[in-house]
């Protein structure tokens, strides 16, 4: 018997079945991108397809704990990418 992999909405924290939710993908040189097949590769991480949850997930704290930066690291995602991610999620539900 094989399980069905779970997976945690980093805006609401519901989980479900991972094919519920949008991947969320940070490569190795840090730019952060939609992952619509959920195969690329980098920390992944997950969203309901659910503007209120975008919106909540998108918060720079909450992607950089899900992607494991550390708090006033260089390295913390910037800004124009998050809201560059967060258009790209809000075209990607209107359809």
């Amino acid at each position: 018997m094989s399980t069905v992999p779970l997976r945690t909405c980093i805006g609401c924290y519901k989980t479900a079945i991972k094919t519920e939710f949008i991947r969320i993908v940070m490569s190795s040189d840090n730019s952060i991108f939609v992952d619509l097949d959920g195969k690329k590769n980098g920390r992944g991480t997950y969203v309901c397809p659910d503007k209120d949850c975008i919106i909540k997930a998108m918060k720079p704290d909450k992607l950089n704990r899900a992607f494991r930066i550390a708090p006033n690291s260089i390295n913390q995602i910037a800004t124009n990418t998050i809201e560059k991610t967060m258009q790209n999620l809000f075209e990607l539900i209107k359809h």
